[in-house]
């Protein structure tokens, strides 16, 4: 994925890049409507210029299982990005994970926190190697060491870092479709519950950029896209309840574990 996405950006002459999946079909330029949108910036964390904007799916901050939750620090999406070249170019500049560090970084260790995917033996899920490589280049002091280390502090902040470097939409705003997932919708929705929706990334831009800053704490956009959708009700009522209505109360003290 690296050496594709750092080719291509090589190639790039205009101000302006958007990336997306080779298999991503964007179907509405309404994101752009957002481009301009969060002028201000806490400064403690940021790395771009401007900030990038991304989907909310897979901008994660925890994986929500049966059985436990993991927490994911700098965990963007990887999807789809727009945003200032050179901004694009700092994020994907940086070098390719060793062999260990992919696949077989946990061999011989032990994990002391909960991991839904012990088969999956790397030090950082792609996305977070990717995010926090330019996290750490900029800022040496920040430590977070493998998918086991996540805590308060690497969580507060991952938040920091999201509000400061990025704009998270969903995708009643950020309209794509992908045809490698064409069930996407039908995920269960524990998938969704770990993702960092639009309305929790305004929370993070109001808590550390804006006090100023006012919002609708009310996504009527993803409520229309999904109240009156019967089938998935009836098939997914948790997916359901989460597509209509913001995190619970335990999730969300999950999400701002270390915000105060």
């Amino acid at each position: 994925m690296l050496v594709a996405i750092q080719a291509g950006l090589e190639a790039v002459k205009t101000k302006y890049t958007l990336k997306i999946r080779s298999d991503l079909i964007i179907k509405s330029s309404d994101f752009l409507q957002h481009w301009d949108a969060y002028p201000k910036h806490n400064g403690k964390m940021r790395i771009f210029e401007h900030r990038i904007v991304i989907g909310s799916t897979f901008a994660q901050f925890a994986h929500v299982m049966d059985d436990g939750m993991q927490l994911l620090p700098f965990h963007m999406s990887d999807w789809v990005h727009f945003g200032l070249t050179d901004d694009l170019k700092m994020l994907f500049g940086c070098p390719l994970q060793s062999e260990n560090a992919a696949n077989t970084y946990w061999h011989g260790l032990e994990r002391k926190n909960y991991e839904p995917f012990p088969a999956a033996c790397w030090q950082y899920p792609p996305e977070s190697y990717i995010l926090y490589a330019i996290v750490k280049k900029k800022f040496p002091q920040v430590k977070f060491e493998n998918t086991d280390d996540y805590n308060a502090t690497n969580m507060q902040l991952s938040n920091m870092v999201m509000a400061d470097n990025f704009i998270i939409l969903d995708d009643s705003n950020f309209h794509f479709v992908l045809k490698k997932y064409p069930q996407l919708t039908r995920w269960s929705y524990k998938y969704y519950d770990g993702f960092i929706t639009q309305l929790q990334w305004q929370y993070l831009y109001k808590t550390y950029c804006d006090p100023e800053y006012k919002f609708f704490d009310f996504d009527w956009k993803r409520v229309l896209a999904n109240i009156f959708n019967i089938k998935l009700l009836l098939q997914f009522p948790k997916r359901y309840i989460r597509a209509v209505f913001p995190l619970g109360k335990k999730l969300r003290e999950k999400f701002y574990i270390g915000l105060a």
